[in-house]
């Protein structure tokens, strides 16, 4: 579950001033080839560009010598440029600064532009109805056309909150309130000779709600502190989408990243119920220590999130025998890093008796394949948090083996022996 800055050299939008709107999702979203963004209203605008500007100079302070001062965007919102830097760094000197950005809503991570997004051929849908953001602004998925027998359902991390706690302003605990169209780097970059997705289409599912894509509430935890918890709803409609645009896909792969990683073994549940001959497989990208352990257990199960498709015993390593005991065709995969900090903070945060990642990932693994479940696992040294997104795809070698090559091999059915155990 990550709130974390992903290695972007995008525009960053700080949306401010967006209305809520609160109806059930619509059937057929509307479609557009331009990404909306929200727009400043008058009087937050000067506030929230000189708060851009403290956080920015900050940044500096903080040796991220090379991020640039914001600037005011065609349509009101506020823009960062992000210059390319490793996570870690990038993640320390947020951390550090974050506080500068109260504009921005509840501990809101920068906001994407999309104009890339839009150039590069994804096309917006815009559900409307109950598919919102946590800050009640509108929610838009990407859907981006290839090989109609080949689809990509990619669920996107962006932190989670679930108490007061955890989801005040001033509570270090970062989380996306609102959409972050899609990268372009990574399995996104069609370009690349060496991506096993190249030529597959694409349902992108942003994450804004804070909730692993599983809430059905709206949750006020404080005064003026209410969370739209609607990440069901969102993606449920994506997956919709999916399903009337692609009705003969016959490989379906769903990746989650970071928090979208925690629920992906559901919604290939969800793909397989719908796509019945589609075979399907699942990739979990940085979420692999997080125990079955009643402190972890609480965050799914509380009242906080109402959240749906949880199996009768909920446990993340539980939802990967859960759905593999309806659909026991589905091919299960991790990827993590051995000593990833986003997931020790988050276990901290969870208050979990250990965050010992890498003797968590063997303990979750050894518990789902007791049950019966064949997981691949591809483990690599280090503290990073998600890989898939990013150029770090094609660089990550770990005892010989590339991962752009071991995810090829999964995805074609031959899937290799797991990699870096640790």
């Amino acid at each position: 579950m990550t709130g974390c800055l992903s290695r972007r050299g995008i525009a960053v939008l700080l949306a401010v001033g967006v209305a809520v709107s609160a109806a059930a999702c619509d059937d057929a979203p509307t479609s557009t080839n331009a990404v909306a963004t929200a727009s400043a209203g008058a009087p937050d605008q000067a506030a929230a560009l000189a708060d851009a500007k403290k956080f920015s100079a900050c940044m500096r302070e903080q040796g991220i010598t090379d991020w640039p001062d914001p600037t005011v965007q065609p349509d009101g919102g506020i823009s960062l440029g992000m210059p390319a830097q490793s996570d870690s760094k990038v993640n320390a000197a947020r951390d550090a600064c974050q506080h500068f950005l109260g504009t921005a809503g509840p501990n809101a991570a920068p906001h994407a532009d999309g104009d890339d997004a839009a150039a590069a051929g994804w096309e917006t849908k815009t559900p409307g109805g109950d598919c919102e953001c946590a800050d009640g602004s509108k929610y838009n998925f990407y859907v981006r056309t290839g090989d109609p027998k080949k689809v990509v359902l990619f669920l996107d991390g962006g932190g989670a909150c679930w108490s007061a706690a955890t989801c005040a302003k001033d509570s270090g605990n970062h989380y996306q309130t609102t959409v972050e169209p899609p990268d372009q780097g990574g399995i996104f970059d069609a370009k690349n000779a060496r991506n096993p997705f190249a030529g597959y289409s694409f349902v992108y599912v942003p994450y804004c709600t804070a909730d692993v894509h599983l809430g059905d509430a709206d949750t006020t935890y404080a005064p003026g502190l209410t969370i739209h918890h609607y990440g069901y709803a969102n993606g449920t409609a994506a997956l919709a989408q999916l399903v009337k645009s692609f009705p003969q896909a016959t490989d379906v792969v769903v990746i989650g990243g970071s928090a979208g990683s925690v629920s992906a073994p559901l919604y290939a549940g969800l793909v397989a119920d719908r796509l019945p001959t589609a075979h399907v497989t699942s990739i979990s990208d940085s979420s692999g220590s997080y125990p079955d352990v009643p402190q972890m257990n609480k965050v799914l199960t509380g009242k906080a999130w109402n959240a749906k498709a949880l199996p009768a015993d909920p446990s993340m390593p539980g939802f990967f025998i859960a759905t593999a005991e309806r659909h026991p065709d589905i091919v299960f995969a991790r990827i993590d890093h051995l000593q990833d900090e986003n997931q020790k903070f988050h276990l901290k945060l969870a208050g979990t008796p250990s965050d010992d990642v890498a003797t968590l990932l063997r303990t979750t693994e050894a518990q789902i394949e007791k049950a019966g479940v064949t997981l691949h696992t591809y483990t690599e040294p280090g503290d990073d948090h998600m890989v898939v997104d990013n150029e770090d795809f094609y660089t990550e070698n770990v005892d010989g083996v590339a991962l752009s090559d071991w995810v090829a091999g999964l995805v074609a059915g031959k899937p290799a022996a797991d990699v870096g155990r640790g």
